[in-house]
């Protein structure tokens, strides 16, 4: 039997045990609303790099992972049970979509256009053999998720793109990174302004 997949498991779950630990004893944490996932993130990428292949262990396994975990989280937001309120209210409802999808579309085609940009820019210059659709893996990692970026990454690499998976998860993580840290500076910026309403601060979640 192969006890790596039951190895990662524990000292993943330990991370986030340390991270939800840290962020309950530490009142700097707590205020900014870090997550306990980013700080046992940080935890995980200190572990992977410099002490788990030391002992054979090695962060190729959780490529796999967070593909599939990726799949199974987005699986679950959708069977959450929205609020009866936002039920009733169709138009709302519809206003938001919209907006979301104007917002989402929006930021594919943004982060295309800087990613194709700045390949083209190297490519002219400084980096002539760079893998043309390198630039892609902006919008993979930062909309799409680690999931996708690592697989279509993957598909890449027999096409020439050398470390593609790697280039896929870590501009995942940097999405990540991006998303936790711009997200927490302007939640806190919100409900100092008072962009942030009420039901926002202390949402009623259905019985």
């Amino acid at each position: 039997m192969d006890w790596g997949y039951i190895i990662h498991f524990g000292i993943i779950s330990t991370a986030l045990l340390a991270g939800a630990l840290l962020r309950a004893r530490v009142g700097f944490l707590q205020k900014y609303l870090i997550p306990a996932s980013i700080i046992a993130g940080f935890f995980l990428l200190g572990f992977y790099n410099y002490v788990g292949p030391n002992f054979g262990l090695t962060s190729d396994f959780l490529g796999d992972l967070v593909y599939h975990l990726l799949n199974i989280s987005f699986i679950a937001m959708m069977l959450r049970i929205p609020d009866p309120e936002q039920r009733r209210d169709k138009i709302s409802s519809r206003r938001t979509l919209g907006e979301n999808t104007i917002a989402l579309l929006g930021q594919y085609g943004l982060q295309c256009t800087i990613g194709l940009l700045v390949t083209a820019a190297l490519i002219a210059t400084v980096l002539p053999d760079l893998f043309p659709a390198i630039g892609f893996t902006l919008p993979l990692g930062f909309e799409l998720g680690p999931g996708q970026a690592y697989s279509i990454a993957s598909a890449w690499e027999p096409m020439g793109f050398v470390g593609g998976t790697s280039v896929g998860l870590a501009m995942a993580a940097i999405g990540f990174l991006v998303g936790s840290v711009g997200g927490v500076i302007l939640i806190n910026t919100g409900i100092r302004r008072g962009w942030v309403g009420e039901e926002q601060l202390h949402p009623k979640f259905p019985k």
